[in-house]
C-alpha cells in the first residue's frame, strides 16, 4: 500500500476501508492501517462541524460517505452547480447600472456576481469586467 507522509499522518491510497469481519483479528496489516487511518480521519471531521452538520453524516460508515454527503449538502450535484452557473452568467450578462446606484452599489452588485461565479468556478478575466462595467456607464457620468 502506498502511503504519503503529511503531518506525521500516512495518509494511504484506498479510500475505504475493507469490509467488517466477523473478527478484528482477521484484519491483515494494511487492513488494520486502513481502518485507523479512517477511524482518524472520521474523528477530523467530526470535531470541525456542528452538531447539525453531524446529524445528517452520522449514519455514514467511511469518511468517504461523510465528506461525499456533505459535498452535496452544500456544493450540490454537477447539475445543480450547472444551473447555479447558469443563473449567475445570466445575471453576469445584461448587467446594467441603475441611474440611481452609488459607485459603491455598483462594485457590490458586480463584485457579487463575480465572486459567486468564482465560487463555481466560472471566471471572467479583470479585463472583461472593466469592458463590461464601462459599456455599461449611464451617459450621465
Amino acid at each position: 500500500m502506498t502511503h504519503y507522509q503529511k503531518e506525521n499522518y500516512p495518509l494511504p491510497t484506498v479510500a475505504q476501508p475493507p469490509a467488517d469481519p466477523e473478527d478484528i483479528d482477521d484484519y491483515t496489516g494494511d487492513q488494520m492501517v486502513v481502518v485507523q487511518v479512517n477511524a482518524k480521519a472520521q474523528n477530523l471531521v467530526n470535531n470541525a462541524i456542528s452538531g447539525e452538520e453531524y446529524e445528517k453524516i452520522s449514519s455514514c460508515d467511511t469518511t468517504k460517505e461523510m465528506w461525499d454527503k456533505l459535498e452535496v449538502t452544500y456544493e450540490g450535484t454537477s447539475k445543480v452547480k450547472e444551473t447555479w452557473i447558469n443563473m449567475l452568467v445570466h445575471d453576469y450578462e445584461p448587467f446594467q447600472i441603475k441611474e440611481e446606484e452609488s459607485i459603491e452599489e455598483i462594485f457590490a452588485r458586480f463584485s457579487k456576481i463575480i465572486g459567486d461565479l468564482k465560487v463555481f468556478g466560472k471566471t471572467y478575466s479583470s479585463g472583461d469586467q472593466v469592458r463590461k462595467i464601462l459599456r455599461n456607464l449611464p451617459t450621465s457620468w
